[in-house]
């Protein structure tokens, strides 16, 4: 059996970051959330609303690091790690409102919260120790920036109509990994 991945490290410590950072004790509080898990969400999202699901992007998953983007992740080096970006996609809900633009409110709230969790944690260090590696240590988050770590727009919409409301965002974000090969020539 092989060991888990540096994606299984970071989806499991997405989770206890979004844990931390999300799910709120406040009398009150509309945007508390009732589900947090790994995606897909398999009820209606009304019902189990205010809501956050994440997954490994399905779309673009691991990608070797464009000549563009050495720019902002680093360059790779002869005899140095393989430099990926690994990507991620969250979508969220809202609880039904009886107005749109409380529904928008919401839903831009809600949206605010989670980025304020990725960026502040950017490179996921300081939520389980000093940065995150595979559990075999050959892969590793390297050279992560809270600027560029968000992949494609952030995405809001409003759904409904009258006096009921839905809101749901989509967010894409990405974590550079190095992976460093042992030689076979000792």
């Amino acid at each position: 059996m092989l060991p888990p991945d540096i994606e299984e490290s970071i989806l499991s410590t997405l989770q206890i970051l979004f844990t931390q950072q999300l799910i709120t004790h406040v009398s009150g509080d509309v945007l508390a959330l009732k589900v947090l898990k790994q995606a897909p969400l398999q009820d209606d999202p009304t019902a189990v609303a205010p809501y956050f699901v994440y997954e490994k992007n399905p779309d673009k998953g691991t990608q070797r690091i464009t000549h563009h983007e050495e720019h902002i992740y680093g360059s790779a080096e002869i005899g140095g790690p393989i430099r990926a970006l690994i990507s991620f996609h969250g979508i969220c809900g809202t609880p039904l409102a009886t107005t749109k633009e409380q529904a928008q409110r919401d839903i831009n709230n809600l949206m605010s919260r989670i980025m304020n969790a990725l960026t502040t944690y950017f490179d996921l260090s300081g939520v389980v120790g000093h940065g995150l590696t595979s559990p075999d240590m050959s892969r590793i988050i390297e050279g992560a920036n809270q600027f560029y770590m968000f992949d494609e727009d952030i995405k809001t919409r409003v759904y409904g109509g009258e006096s009921t409301w839905y809101g749901e965002g989509q967010i894409y974000w990405r974590y550079p990994v190095s992976w460093y090969v042992q030689s076979q020539f000792v």
